[in-house]
Parts: C-alpha cells; structure tokens; sequence
C-alpha cells in the first residue's frame, strides 16, 4: 500500500513539473502569443468578429507564415465581403509570394472599395516594382501622393525607385518633402549618401 502511494506522489509531481515545463514553453514562445491567444479568444465569443479574422492574418504575415495568414484573411472576407483592407493585405500576401496577377487583382479590389485609399495605390505600385514595371509604378505612387501629400511610406518607397532608375535628383527632391513627415533614419541615410555620391561625380 505504502508503495502504491509512492507511485501515485511521484506521478503527480511528475505531471506538476510537466506542466510548469509545457507553462514556461508557452510564455517564451515569443511577444505574438498572448495577442494571438486573445484574438483567438475574441473569435471563440463572437466567431462574426471578421476584425479579429483579420489581426489575426496580421500577426501571422508578421512571422512570415503567409498561408495561414492568407487563410485567416479569407475567412474575414467570407463574414464581411466588403472589408476593404483585407483586399490590400490579401494582395500583400500574393506579393510577398511573387504571384503578382493575383496581387493586382486584390489590391484591386481594395481600390474599387475604396477609390481614395492612398495605401492602396502605394501598394500597387510596389506590385509594379516587382514587375519591373516602373512607368506604372510611378504612375500609382503618384496616384497615392496626389490623394495624401503626407503619406510617408509612398514618398519613402517612390525615392527608393528613383535612386534605383538612377534620377538621382527626383529621389532627393521626394525623399526631402518624405523627411518633412517623419525624420525616418533610413531616408536620412539613404539621402546623406545620395548627395555625397552626387557631389563626388
């Protein structure tokens, strides 16, 4: 009897490490788990909480798992088929993906949604990018400025492909009305290199 009770002390303590092991793996797993498990939490309440569907296809896309967040974002889609920023985002994953037809025709979307989107033609543009399209990247780029003057990324993003086309002056002109907005270190750089090059030739 005295051994039996032995057996069932050591399987408990056994278990209660074992938890305290698979507890502590859960905590390090990293900063996304505790907003992950809360939006899956908020979806397990209300599973119409396209919101939720979509943060969640965030973090995923995040961390680089573009399948789960492509599904995750399609079942924002299926509970609310106008949601405009899951077009965008969807149309990201196909870029991240180099599946560019399908990322134009997503973003796309997002455009038709909501014609004055300024992110969404930034976002074309970078589509275009990748196609090696530049005539029509720029074309978006100007398209996403001419709806909102200050919008950082695209002014950021349309220097870069200046710099790249080698029209150095035109990248140093956008990058200095980009610094006007946000004094992003990377431009700052980009722009103090660029006019050192400049002034060397």
């Amino acid at each position: 009897m005295k051994n039996k009770k032995t057996v069932i002390s050591i399987c408990i303590i056994v278990l209660f490490i074992g938890s305290i092991i698979l507890f502590n793996s859960f905590i390090g797993k990293g900063q996304s788990s505790r907003p992950l498990n809360i939006l899956l939490n908020n979806i397990n309440n209300n599973p119409n909480d396209y919101r939720s569907f979509k943060n969640i296809g965030n973090i995923y896309f995040s961390e680089g798992n573009l399948d789960e967040a492509l599904r995750y974002y399609s079942l924002a889609l299926g509970i609310n088929p106008g949601f405009s920023d899951v077009y965008n985002n969807i149309g990201l994953v196909y870029l991240k993906k180099k599946e560019y037809d399908r990322a134009i025709e997503y973003i796309g979307k997002a455009v038709d949604l909501t014609p004055q989107g300024s992110d969404s033609y930034n976002n074309m543009a970078m589509i275009y990018v990748a196609k090696k399209d530049f005539p029509k990247a720029l074309e978006f780029f100007n398209k996403s400025i001419e709806i909102d003057s200050n919008n950082f990324i695209a002014l950021k993003n349309m220097g870069i492909l200046y710099k790249d086309m080698g029209e150095s002056s035109k990248a140093v002109n956008v990058w200095e009305k980009a610094l006007q907005i946000n004094n992003d270190h990377e431009v700052v750089e980009n722009l103090r290199s660029l006019k050192e090059k400049s002034s060397t030739n």
